[in-house]
């Protein structure tokens, strides 16, 4: 019965697709554009920041059918000035037309180990974490686990990305580090958790997978909290014999900021 129930789940997010239309000026100009997006609602949030910085309309059309979405389109198809779908492959071959173009909705990339910091903005990072005689300690006890999740890493998610927040599981980070496929790394200073990580110990290649700051107060930033998050992981892994890190997920946006300090 649950195979059936989730066969019958698969259809209906298929089959049913949330759909909007956003309006509002977008960037410097002055002059109103108008976009259809279909799919969830946390990544129509996140388009609606990248494109109207969050200032916009907001119009729920409903639930549509497959179908019912196709000849929407193509009867309105000169209408509005962009259509974002959010989908699986089979979304990709029933919407595709001759001039679409497809973006991620994720980005991953894989570091050599250890960091080595290259760019102007890297080694500024270095010095703050050596000016203010960071440090870091694996915490892997429940009390240190739950005080990162609460106290740092949904602070910081929640405030950085607001209803766009699509938040780590706690129960899924516990039984992690309880298997041993994960660890939480706790950034210091003065004997103070300011910042922690998770890793993902998956092959050969550990993950970056969740941060946060404490109390995602970004004042921890000018101590270099973050970038202590990202060389202190490089420097653990690398003790343990590791040769690369996943440095985790980012948005695939250019002005996205995760990827723009990664990048870095």
């Amino acid at each position: 019965m649950s195979i059936l129930k989730k066969i019958n789940s698969v259809l209906t997010e298929f089959s049913q697709i949330n759909t909007w239309i956003l309006k509002g000026s977008s960037g410097s100009s002055e002059e109103s554009i108008e976009i259809v997006f279909i799919g969830n609602e946390k990544q129509k949030n996140y388009i609606a920041q990248i494109v109207f910085n969050s200032e916009c309309e907001h119009q729920f059309l409903g639930k549509h059918s497959l179908w019912s979405l196709y000849f929407f389109l193509n009867k309105s198809k000169n209408k509005f000035d962009m259509v974002f779908i959010e989908g699986h492959i089979f979304h990709k071959v029933f919407f595709k037309r001759r001039k679409d173009f497809f973006v991620p909705m994720w980005l991953t990339s894989t570091v050599n180990l250890p960091l080595k910091p290259t760019s102007r903005s890297a080694k500024d990072d270095m010095r703050r974490i050596r000016k203010n005689n960071l440090s870091y300690e694996v915490a892997n006890s429940i009390e240190k686990c739950h005080h990162f999740y609460y106290s740092m890493y949904l602070p910081t998610v929640q405030s950085r990305h607001e209803e766009r927040t699509i938040p780590m599981n706690y129960e899924s980070m516990i039984d992690k580090i309880k298997n041993h496929e994960g660890i939480l790394l706790m950034i210091k200073m003065e004997n103070k958790d300011i910042a922690g990580i998770v890793i993902l110990m998956q092959d050969d290649t550990p993950r970056l997978w969740s941060s946060g700051i404490l109390h995602g107060d970004t004042s921890y930033w000018k101590y270099g909290a973050i970038a202590a998050t990202y060389f202190f992981s490089s420097d653990y892994l690398t003790k343990k014999g590791y040769n690369t890190m996943n440095m985790g997920l980012s948005r695939a946006f250019i002005s996205d900021g995760v990827l723009q300090y990664k990048k870095n």
